[in-house]
């Protein structure tokens, strides 16, 4: 099967194809020439005799000697008739026609040949070929005149035979041609084409693989086949020079990238440093409250504790002295310091101071946490939690401007950088509250839906103009005063989210609020595209 799908049987096929249909329009033509050139000449000596007579060359007695008309005519005579004027044959080799009118001695083909010649003045003849005779009427005229006609039937085998070896003899050189042609294409296409076909399909199977190094060592020149191999070795180069180039530029490239990762993390952690330093006022403030009453606490607990000291010396030295009326002296002891009242204060003193510095431990700690240089580990981690952490952690910056609604549904933890994801909701949250003059509202809503986690801040500020809704998402790009912003916040937030498989979108209208709704795949199992 793999042979007739070969280059060398399509060609070959071809060449017989075309070579058959060649030879057989050939072979039809010259035959069918020949054919009637033989019947031609067949007819012509037969009409021998007639002219002979009529130039008084052969007399009429001549037409009774059969070996002499064999000889003119060269076919087996049948039948010779010589038909007076008058219609009465005047000879026949069949003695029982002689002195017969025509209409009595010939048939009725014959007869109309005679009628033909006789209007005509000019040999007349019909073919049977089934029985390979044939008829020929000549005229016989002397001085212008008609004087009779000669009738010869002969036998055309011969000429048969001759057509047929004729057409044998075709058709065996027709063979002989075709074979011959055959052996000598493909002897071309397996010395000249093949080889070469082979070497450049090898060669490129070569550089189909990787090897563009590959090449056709051995080119014949100046044919078509030359120019092909040289444009496959033209090839071959210019994908090795192509490929080079593209190694290197993929060398340099990575570089950049390499560059430009570290140049994004030193732009997050910047961004950070400017947040955190417009949270610092109000984070001072936070601190300030629970500082002021753990001080005063202190202070209180300062003067308990010398109550306290006092009380025990007064004791060890009561019981020292062993005086009697101990009970009233300690009665009269703790009235004077008050023992009851601290002791109730004390329980609420501590639980304050604790409380106190809980919380300036946990401001402290996310404010260290915001200002680390970002982990890219990605952990499970449920963003209702990290969201409500980072409420805590901006909460002076959103108080005195709005009220925070949250809707926070029941969802599945995420893989997530959580240190990315607190500043994408510190990022958006502290943006919501700049947006707002005062008296505000800012929604946060969480869900899930189609194995996503959707996120969505809501706030009721001045909105985005339309035309800057497509451009927000772009670095250093900014509606805020000079020195009021980077413009890579948002910026920030969208690579964050990206690289969390994610996306963000946002809602806005002017003067009516701003919605950004944040998608996070709860499949996802590390921190990169899958």
């Amino acid at each position: 099967m793999k042979f007739f799908k070969s280059l060398i049987f399509k060609i070959t096929f071809a060449i017989l194809v075309v070579e058959a249909l060649a030879l057989n329009m050939m072979g039809y033509y010259y035959v069918a020439r020949f054919s009637i050139e033989i019947d031609k000449g067949v007819i012509a000596r037969t009409m021998l005799p007639g002219t002979l007579i009529s130039q008084k060359a052969l007399s009429y007695e001549a037409v009774e000697d059969k070996d002499a008309m064999d000889d003119l005519v060269k076919e087996d005579v049948v039948e010779s008739v010589l038909v007076r004027r008058d219609g009465i044959v005047f000879y026949a080799a069949d003695k029982l026609k002689r002195n017969k009118s025509i209409n009595e001695a010939l048939n009725a083909d014959d007869l109309g040949l005679l009628k033909k010649v006789q209007s005509s003045l000019h040999a007349a003849y019909r073919l049977y070929s089934q029985e390979n005779l044939l008829s020929v009427v000549s005229p016989i005229v002397h001085d212008g005149s008609l004087s009779g006609f000669l009738l010869l039937k002969v036998n055309i085998a011969k000429a048969a035979q001759e057509k047929h070896d004729m057409e044998v003899f075709f058709m065996l050189s027709a063979l002989v041609c075709m074979v011959a042609t055959t052996i000598i294409a493909v002897l071309v296409i397996h010395r000249l084409i093949i080889p070469r076909m082979r070497a450049t399909a090898a060669c490129l199977e070569k550089v189909k693989h990787g090897d563009y190094s590959a090449r056709i060592k051995k080119i014949f020149s100046s044919d078509e086949l030359s120019d092909l191999q040289t444009g496959v070795n033209s090839m071959a180069a210019r994908i090795e020079f192509n490929i080079r180039q593209i190694n290197q530029a993929k060398a340099e490239l990575e570089h950049a990238y390499h560059d430009l990762k570290n140049t994004q993390s030193q732009l997050v952690q910047s961004e950070k440093m400017a947040g955190i330093g417009e949270m610092a006022v109000g984070v001072t403030h936070e601190i300030n409250n629970p500082v002021s009453f753990v001080i005063s606490n202190l202070y209180i607990l300062q003067m308990y504790s010398k109550n306290i000291i006092h009380v025990i010396a007064k004791v060890e030295e009561l019981v020292s002295q062993g005086k009697e009326g101990l009970r009233e002296n300690f009665k009269k002891l703790y009235d004077e310091t008050q023992v009851e009242s601290m002791r109730k204060d004390l329980r609420d003193l501590v639980e304050q101071t604790s409380a106190g510095a809980g919380r300036i431990e946990g401001i402290i700690k996310s404010l260290r946490d915001m200002a680390h240089p970002a982990s890219e580990e990605f952990k499970p981690g449920n963003l209702n939690i990290i969201l409500e952490e980072t409420l805590a952690l901006i909460e002076s910056e959103i108080k005195e401007k709005a009220l925070v609604h949250k809707d926070l549904g029941d969802i599945p933890e995420v893989f997530c950088n959580r240190t990315a994801m607190e500043q994408v909701f510190v990022n958006i949250l502290v943006n919501a509250a700049q947006a707002i003059d005062k008296n505000g509202d800012i929604g946060l809503r969480t869900y899930l839906q189609d194995n996503f986690v959707f996120i969505e801040i809501k706030d009721n500020g001045r909105g985005i103009a339309p035309e800057n809704l497509s451009k927000i998402f772009q670095p250093f790009f900014t509606t805020k005063e000079s020195g009021k912003g980077t413009g890579l916040g948002l910026s920030i937030v969208h690579g964050i989210i990206k690289s969390h498989g994610g996306s963000i979108s946002v809602k806005s209208a002017v003067n009516k609020g701003t919605t950004f709704i944040i998608k996070i795949p709860t499949d996802r199992r590390q921190g990169r595209e899958k």
